[in-house]
């Protein structure tokens, strides 16, 4: 035996014009639980630290290959003048 007051709730709930927003709170539809958010949040958050420490080590990475680079490069340019002075020294003392 229903009662008055579950005979209204139902009645409110399935009158389209009780929602005028479009809010359809039938009651064998149903939506996400707290619970349920909450564990799609905090996969989420998981997923975005991951990402967040891979492009950290990204940058890094990067950041080590064009320290070496320049280090090479550098490397080059002093043995390049090295040699020009070297150069220049003997060209120097044949003059002399």
């Amino acid at each position: 035996m229903a009662s008055s007051t579950d005979e209204t709730v139902l009645s409110i709930a399935e009158d389209p014009a009780a929602f005028p927003l479009g809010l359809d709170v039938a009651r064998d539809e149903r939506g996400m639980t707290l619970i349920e958010v909450t564990i799609v949040s905090g996969i989420m958050m998981v997923l975005a630290l991951g990402m967040a420490t891979f492009i950290e080590n990204s940058r890094k990475s990067t950041k080590t290959i064009e320290v070496k680079s320049n280090v090479t490069n550098m490397g080059s340019n002093v043995s390049s003048v090295a040699s020009q002075a070297g150069a220049i020294t003997q060209s120097l003392n044949v003059m002399d």
